[in-house]
C-alpha cells in the first residue's frame, strides 16, 4: 500500500506543485503502543485544486492496511471529485475508485467521464461489489467498487494509478468557469457530496470505535473534506 501511495503522489507532483495545508493539532498522526493502530493524515492544495486529502491506516491486529486519497477541485472548475479507497486485509482487497460527477447530465458525462472508458475497459473483469445506498447516486459507468482476493492487489494498484493518471489529464486541461450562476451550481454539488460523506459514510463510525468519535468526527469534518 505504501507503494501505491508513493506512486499516486509522484503522479500528482509530476503535473502539480503541492503545497501542504496545516492539519488540526494531533490529527496528522495517531499512534497506539506497539503500532497496534497507526493513522497518518495529509492535506495539500495545488493549482486548480482546493484540497488533496490522503490517509493511511494500519491496524495490526486485523492485518488491515488502508489508503484513502481524494482530490477536490476548486469550485471555479466543474471537474469531478476524484476518490480512491483501497483496503487490504489477510484474504481480500477492497477497492472503490471513482470520478464523482457533479451533474447527472449527458454532456457532462461525455466531457468528463467518457475519457475514463479506455482505463475502465482494462479492468472490466473486476466483479462489482454491493454499494452502500448513499453511494449509489454517485455511481457511473466507470466506477470501480470491488472486493477481490488478495492476489489481485497488484492489479488494484495498477487500476488506481491508471484512473488517477486519466483524471489528472482531465483536470490539467480544465478551463476556469466564469459563469457565476454555474459556479454556484458547482459549489452546491460539492456541498451536497461533502454533506453525504460526513453524515452517511459508515467508516466514520467504524473509525470512531478505534480512535473515539471526537477525533473521527474531526477527521471527517476538518481533514477529509
Amino acid at each position: 500500500m505504501d507503494e501505491l501511495f508513493t506512486g499516486a503522489l509522484a503522479a500528482i507532483e509530476k503535473d502539480f506543485s503541492l503545497q501542504p495545508l496545516p492539519l488540526p493539532e494531533g490529527l496528522d498522526e495517531i499512534k497506539y503502543p506497539f503500532k497496534i493502530v497507526h493513522i497518518q493524515c495529509y492535506n495539500w492544495k495545488a493549482e486548480k485544486i482546493r484540497k488533496i486529502y490522503g490517509m493511511r491506516v494500519k491496524i495490526r491486529l486485523l492485518a488491515l492496511d488502508i489508503l484513502v486519497l481524494s482530490i477536490y477541485p476548486e469550485v471555479t472548475f466543474d471537474v469531478p471529485i476524484f476518490y480512491i479507497d483501497v483496503a487490504c486485509s489477510r484474504k481480500t482487497v477492497f477497492a472503490y475508485i471513482n470520478c464523482i460527477a457533479l451533474f447527472a447530465e449527458e454532456t457532462y458525462y461525455r466531457k468528463y467521464l467518457d475519457p475514463l472508458k479506455p482505463v475502465h475497459e482494462k479492468y472490466v473483469h473486476f466483479t462489482p461489489h454491493t454499494m452502500s445506498d448513499w453511494l449509489q447516486k454517485y455511481r457511473n459507468p466507470y466506477t470501480v467498487y470491488t472486493r477481490p482476493e488478495k492476489s489481485f492487489m497488484g492489479t488494484i494498484k495498477d487500476c488506481s494509478l491508471d484512473y488517477l493518471h486519466a483524471y489528472l489529464g482531465i483536470i490539467a486541461k480544465a478551463e476556469k468557469i466564469k459563469d457565476t450562476q454555474y459556479q454556484l451550481r458547482i459549489e452546491q454539488a460539492h456541498t451536497s457530496y461533502i454533506q453525504d460523506l460526513i453524515t452517511k459514510d459508515a467508516s466514520r463510525k467504524i473509525l470512531g470505535r478505534i480512535i473515539g468519535m471526537r477525533r473521527a468526527n474531526q477527521i471527517f469534518q476538518q481533514v477529509l473534506v
